[in-house]
């Protein structure tokens, strides 16, 4: 008898063992999910009680009238645009410099060429004339006041659509082209009316509350601002043309219109979390996305291979880690607008050494660049951050693109008030003050180090106008490459931010066949 209740003992002991365990294991997830939702409540309700805004509603920007809406009327002209395409093949070398500090002047060029493909302005005359009421048409939508960007931001980042980004640079460099083209053929008053747009175009779009929407704006200003300064330093436009010109950069802000859409981000993610919460198809979608992201070396997949071991992991994380990793997003993304609000108040000077300890923190996922990060971190860890850490692209970057954007552009402002003042008092002024009340308001301060903007009379009574750059050092105005920096493609290349000089003819027709 005893021998034949022995198995049966054991089994009872083996099936008590197995429910003791899934007991136990039931507990730790229901202790973990309600440790994760304490934490993030806590979180929020003091996040919220300091004043951030993390309603997706209250950050939303205002919808245009259907009649008022510059975007849905540029899309109109989308099929427009397309048909000359073929001008961006060989595009004139805008912005292109020969050496640090001297700029290509690309409306001098008889011609210009770039792998064995050459164009010139005969050429570029002739597709800008094969729709020539294309620019009034433009300048048309332009004027209205609205701006829809297409984006529904209530819908967290599952199947997150921005609007036609690649025809707002597109657009840019059209307009961009056809002011040199005009100021190339003599018409200046037609070149300082495509700035116009052009500026007109990046203004609208400063409520577009995304980092891509944001970066993608800040490459079309570039665009525009090349095509600025070669009709600024044309030394053609009168008094009142500049002062067209000087109206129309001003009223933005890049790095406040980019703190937003971080703000923004910040508020759709944790849409994100919940709807990654209530329904497995999210899930799945986020996953592959990640997945897809991975075969690109963008980040790394994730821990549970297999589609069923997948199922499993991520049912189990959406009951008891999702609040968990949705309050590590939630810091990380509080990390990343605390630095930049400590850049924007103080200086990029004040922050730049807390940059390691912002983008090369072990402890996250990744920065959607590396994998090695996610190998740093422990197995439980691995588990139950599933999500948090894979949009963490953002960081330092995104902050000092912002940040020089905007002193470049209040750098735009001064350098066409500055040619005003001479063509008012017939020479430049010694000092910066020199030009308040009559050509600006205040001397702006460059962000760099927090201080007015660095100017000083050069060789001949010359102007040398410029930022001290990403150093936060007062260089002399040193235009030459800053350590470590291979070439000079901007002026944020150099020691200091120098506004540049034109290239001579033979310098300038050298870089633009370079091969």
């Amino acid at each position: 008898m005893n021998q034949t209740k022995s198995p049966r003992r054991w089994v009872k002991r083996i099936a008590l063992s197995f429910i003791l365990l899934f007991g136990v294991v039931v507990a730790f997830l229901i202790i973990e999910r309600v440790r994760g939702s304490l934490a993030l409540k806590s979180r929020i309700n003091e996040l919220t009680a300091r004043g951030e805004r993390l309603n997706v509603k209250d950050l939303e920007p205002a919808h245009a009238e259907a009649g008022d809406d510059a975007a849905a009327a540029l899309l109109l002209l989308s099929n427009r645009l397309d048909a000359v395409s073929s001008l961006w093949i060989v595009a004139p070398p805008s912005g292109r410099f020969t050496e640090p500090g001297k700029q290509v002047v690309a409306s001098r060029l008889a011609a210009w060429s770039y792998e064995k493909k050459t164009n010139g302005w005969l050429e570029v005359q002739a597709l800008l004339a094969q729709d020539g009421a294309l620019a009034t048409d433009i300048h048309s939508a332009l004027q209205r006041r609205g701006w829809n960007d297409g984006c529904d931001y209530h819908n967290g980042f599952i199947d997150f659509k921005t609007g036609p980004l690649v025809m707002w640079k597109s657009l840019s460099q059209r307009l961009a082209v056809s002011a040199l083209a005009a100021l190339e053929a003599g018409d200046t008053e037609a070149a300082v009316a495509r700035i116009e747009d052009s500026a007109r175009l990046v203004k609208l779009q400063t409520n577009s509350p995304l980092i891509i929407c944001q970066l993608v704006r800040i490459a079309s200003a570039t665009i525009a601002w090349n095509a600025t300064w070669e009709v600024v330093t044309s030394g053609k436009c009168s008094e009142p043309q500049l002062a067209r010109l000087q109206a129309a950069w001003e009223g933005m802000d890049f790095s406040t219109d980019m703190a937003r859409a971080m703000e923004m981000e910040r508020a759709m993610t944790l849409d994100h979390y919940n709807l990654l919460a209530e329904s497995a198809k999210n899930r799945a979608k986020a996953l592959e996305d990640i997945a897809s992201m991975a075969e690109f070396g963008l980040g790394s997949e994730p821990l549970a291979k297999g589609a069923g071991l997948r199922r499993i992991h991520t049912a189990v994380w959406s009951f008891a880690w999702v609040r968990q990793d949705e309050l590590r997003s939630l810091n990380r993304w509080q990390q990343v607008i605390e630095f930049d609000r400590a850049a924007r108040t103080n200086s990029w000077d004040s922050v730049k050494d807390g940059v390691t300890a912002l983008d090369d923190d072990p402890g996250w996922l990744a920065d959607a660049l590396s994998d090695s990060k996610r190998s740093k971190m422990n197995l439980y860890d691995r588990t139950r951050f599933l999500f948090s850490g894979m949009t963490f692209s953002v960081g330092s970057q995104t902050t000092r693109k912002a940040m020089q954007a905007e002193t470049q552009r209040r750098m735009m402002v001064v350098a066409i008030a500055l040619r005003r003042h001479r063509i008012g008092h017939g020479k430049f002024p010694d000092h910066l003050d020199r030009l308040v009340p009559e050509f600006i308001r205040e001397v702006p301060v460059d962000l760099m180090n927090n201080k007015p903007l660095a100017y000083r009379l050069a060789d001949k009574g010359s102007p040398l106008l410029y930022s001290v750059g990403d150093d936060g050092r007062d260089d002399g105005g040193d235009f030459s490459l800053a350590t470590a920096t291979k070439e000079y493609r901007k002026i944020w290349d150099g020691k200091d931010a120098v506004w540049p000089s034109p290239a001579s003819a033979e310098e300038a027709e050298k870089a633009a066949n370079k091969k």
